[in-house]
């Protein structure tokens, strides 16, 4: 076989093989080394605060014991909401607590934090 013609074959499997590895690349469900990015979003709550939590407490030590919510409902002022999303390696996780407020007291506790 002719030098030209070996150099030819040399390159078809070099030009074949790299083919081949885009290709299962593409496959494998990502890049190699590759991680997925963690996002936090929301407030972080220590369960032992919203265990301290209690009814007939003032809209003040509420936002002592946990800080200001990142939203308050627009046209319902009695109502505090705390959200936290974590979207990463692990399964996504929602929590959410929810706190209702009757002339400044609070009155009402939705806990979603603990759960998964």
């Amino acid at each position: 076989m002719p030098v030209t013609e070996r150099y030819n074959l040399f390159l078809l499997k070099i030009v074949a093989a790299g083919a081949a590895a885009a290709l299962l690349c593409g496959c494998g469900g990502g890049f190699p080394f590759a991680r997925p990015l963690e996002i936090e979003q929301g407030q972080r709550l220590e369960e032992e605060a919203i265990a301290q939590l209690e009814e007939g407490m003032s809209r003040a030590e509420v936002a002592r014991l946990l800080g200001e919510p990142l939203l308050e409902h627009p046209f319902r002022e009695d109502r505090w909401d705390y959200l936290y999303r974590y979207q990463g390696a692990e399964p996504a996780k929602q929590r959410r607590l929810t706190l209702r407020f009757e002339d400044g007291e609070l009155v009402g506790i939705t806990n979603r934090w603990n759960g998964e």
